[in-house]
């Protein structure tokens, strides 16, 4: 018997193709951050009593976009490692720098994240080809950058790949970065379109009275990306049940505020968790 012949023709060599890894980003962004659809979740959410001022959770279904939801996650979750790492260092909880998140929506369609605590050093990197090239520019912009691929040590924290917040970077129209290190020096770092134009030259400068220490990442989520024009109304939900979590899991004090209409709409200020308890600060 004459053995079966297939009468396909070999593809074409011009139809395969080799994506750079920012661009393999854009191009499969389930594989990095999950859907960007807009979905219905069922869950159970952070909902106020304004009899008694207190917090609870009920059962509620959310409109939302799983990658958006992702985007602010990771740097929720660079909060909890900063923590983390000061307890790793041997500093006691009650103790340690990093206490407070502050996370604000902005009437612009930004979501700004903020923590205090120790941060990136400001100084270049030291190490080549990036010699020249300060930390954080590396750190927030460059994909498989971090601190976390010895496997000798045991991980406590959440990121382990190198990706983490340069994937909100990568789907943001812009990302920036602020810095104060608590030694009076402070810089700006800011990319845009999808992280393809990264900051030049940032100076690093003294700060007046800046002995405080903190780290505040803002980004533009590139809504066209998701089919959107405006953020979901269900990610405001989300990200309310996202800072409880943290507070929970990372005994950090999380703060919500709200910007609409160029005034202050809500806030959900000085959550400690302590049961479900919410304590307003005025």
């Amino acid at each position: 018997m004459a053995a079966a012949t297939s009468s396909r023709k070999p593809a074409s060599p011009a139809k395969y193709q080799v994506l750079e890894h920012q661009e393999h980003v854009l191009t499969r962004p389930g594989m990095y951050l999950g859907s960007t659809d807009t979905v219905e979740q069922d869950g159970y959410f952070v909902t106020t009593d304004d009899d008694d001022a207190g917090l609870r959770l009920a059962p509620e279904t959310v409109s939302h976009v799983p990658a958006v939801a992702c985007m602010l996650n990771e740097l929720l979750c660079n909060a909890a490692d900063n923590k983390q790492r000061e307890l790793e260092d041997g500093v006691p909880a009650a103790k340690a720098v990093t206490k407070d998140v502050h996370l604000t929506l902005g009437e612009d369609g930004s979501v700004c994240v903020r923590n205090n605590g120790p941060t990136v050093p400001l100084t270049p990197l030291g190490k080549p080809p990036f010699e020249d090239v300060p930390t954080p520019a590396v750190v927030f912009g460059m994909l498989l950058s971090g601190t976390n691929f010895d496997d000798s040590e045991e991980r406590t924290t959440g990121g382990c790949n190198g990706l983490g917040s340069k994937l909100t970077n990568i789907f943001s129209t812009k990302f920036e970065v602020k810095i104060c290190d608590g030694s009076g020096k402070e810089g700006t770092f800011t990319w845009t379109r999808n992280m393809s134009e990264k900051p030049q030259d940032v100076p690093v400068r003294l700060r007046k009275g800046g002995k405080r220490s903190f780290t505040q990442v803002t980004f533009w989520p590139d809504l066209d990306r998701f089919g959107l024009d405006a953020l979901p109304p269900g990610f405001r939900a989300v990200a309310r049940r996202r800072l409880l979590d943290l507070a929970a899991c990372a005994q950090l004090r999380v703060h919500l505020v709200v910007v609409r209409l160029r005034r202050l709409d809500q806030r959900l200020g000085g959550v400690e968790l302590v049961g479900l308890a919410r304590r307003r600060r005025g």
